[in-house]
């Protein structure tokens, strides 16, 4: 009997190591033999192969961009609005007998070109319940012949409204209207200062009328301008905004005057447009902005800037190297030309306050200069009178003027 048990253990223990040899053997040692070169064209090794089974396992991962145009927006859309300029006509009371005629005769059809249509209608964003509208100021060649105009809102429920063209922001190139006889309409809401980074998209919407009321523009932003001038010229101006964010997106008509929406659906800044080396430059003009403009109209009624009257350079590294200067931040006054009078503006309160071509401005009332805090963001945050101390570096020494802003 213990004979018995002893062989049926050996034979258990046999079937066992044989079993998970054959394993190793069938599942390892084959398919190693099988791969070496000179092996791989073995008959008896290649059909002993075919027989294992080798699985590989692959997953797929699919990254989606969770990305809708018109949800990133739908908390902006319905504070859009298009403002309608119709141009002012003289009453028929103030008219002559043959003006009178003149006049009936036109009246009617009175829009002369496709071109008229696309300068009288601008989108607009609104920006409190009461009817505060932000959009951005005319330049096309009606407002620099002094035409008179009445505005008109459209809103996107069908709703219209008169408007009143109430502020423009000289520094900015912001404008403000109200629309008149309205409450509770939805506004837009605003994003953080700062919260823009490069790389990150924008939507860009514009009121384009007709049927297709609204028009998107998507792009990346390429570049957070902090020296981007709102002159046609490499300078900057003490007088104007300095700093755009840069975006790869199409800016025209259509859009300008319109909300820059982030991908949080909050409003990041508003569609602009300048010229530069005659071409059409768009950009962004930064929330920031926009609040400060807005908050000055609440509280004054009005949006006035002070004048200090210099153009400058941002002083960065590479502008300290091309000019050998020993710092690196401040508002370097200069001009291409070397002079003095395109440099200072004469009678200007820079000029009366002794600054020269040349001079490198420190700081304002304490506050330094650097791209973050350029000097027209420093004036334009003061008040016209204002006495303000400026630290200047002029040929190796530090001196203080004060200027008072005009």
């Amino acid at each position: 009997m213990k004979k018995t048990i002893k062989l049926v253990a050996l034979l258990l223990f046999i079937m066992i190591v044989g079993g998970f040899a054959g394993f190793v053997t069938q599942a390892i040692v084959v398919p190693w033999l099988a791969s070496v070169p000179k092996l791989k064209n073995n008959v008896l090794l290649r059909k002993a192969n075919d027989r294992t089974t080798v699985i590989n396992k692959t997953e797929q991962i699919t990254v989606k961009e969770d990305f809708s145009v018109t949800k990133t927006a739908e908390r902006v859309l319905p504070a859009m609005v298009s403002i309608v300029a119709v141009e002012e006509r003289k009453s028929e009371s103030s008219l002559g007998s043959s003006e009178v005629r003149s006049a009936q005769d036109e009246k009617g059809l009175t829009i002369e070109s496709s071109k008229q249509i696309e300068e009288s209608v601008k989108t607009g964003v609104v920006i409190s319940s009461d009817g505060l509208i932000v959009s951005v100021k005319d330049n096309t060649a009606r407002v620099e012949k002094d035409i008179k105009f009445k505005y008109k809102v459209l809103m996107p429920n069908g709703r219209e409204a008169e408007a009143e063209l109430v502020a423009i922001d000289s520094y900015s190139g912001l404008a403000f209207y109200k629309a008149l006889g309205v409450n509770n309409l939805s506004v837009a809401p605003f994003g953080e200062d700062g919260d823009l980074i490069a790389g990150e998209k924008l939507v860009l919407i514009g009121n384009s009328g007709g049927e297709y009321r609204n028009n998107f523009s998507v792009g990346i932003i390429s570049l957070l301008d902090r020296t981007f001038s709102l002159l046609n010229s490499e300078l900057s101006s003490s007088e104007k905004m300095e700093g755009a964010v840069i975006v790869e997106a199409k800016i025209n008509r259509q859009n300008i005057g319109g909300p820059a929406v982030d991908f949080a659906g909050f409003m990041a800044g508003i569609a602009a447009e300048t010229e530069k080396n005659g071409e059409k430059v768009g950009f962004v003009i930064p929330i920031s902005v926009v609040k400060g403009a807005m908050e000055r109209y609440l509280a004054e009624g009005k949006i006035e800037r002070p004048s200090l009257g210099v153009y400058y350079l941002s002083i960065n590294r590479e502008i300290a190297l091309l000019n050998n200067l020993p710092l690196e931040k401040g508002a370097l006054i200069y001009s291409f030309s070397g002079q003095q009078g395109l440099a200072v503006v004469k009678g200007s309160a820079a000029e009366k306050a002794g600054l020269k071509l040349g001079d490198i401005i420190l700081a304002v009332n304490d506050e330094e200069i650097d791209l973050d805090n350029p000097l027209s963001k420093l004036i334009a945050e003061k008040k016209k009178g204002d006495k303000v101390e400026l630290k200047v570096w002029r040929e190796g020494d530090e001196i203080n003027l004060t200027a008072q802003l005009l």
